[in-house]
């Protein structure tokens, strides 16, 4: 189904994109090694993905900084995710 016809989803997309946000950021770091594999990390990660995908609006406010308004997902996964 084109994404301009997709029925509203039954749930407030911003609210849960906070959430993960949030859940994301207290979430311990697990893969401290080439060879680990955080598999919540790259589970929520996903779900993201995909509300964008469906909501494409909220990629401003996933990557937009939380200085400026937004959740900073971009700056956090960069910062402490990629490079911790």
């Amino acid at each position: 189904m084109p994404k301009d016809t997709a029925p509203p989803l039954p749930f407030d997309a911003v609210e849960l994109a906070t959430d993960i946000s949030a859940r994301l950021r207290t979430h311990p770091i697990v893969e401290v090694g080439a060879g680990d594999y955080d598999m919540v990390l790259r589970g929520l990660l996903r779900v993201l993905c995909a509300l964008v995908e469906r909501v494409p609006s909220l990629a401003s406010r996933l990557g937009t900084s939380e200085t400026d308004g937004g959740l900073g997902i971009v700056d956090f996964v960069y910062d402490a995710c990629l490079f911790h």
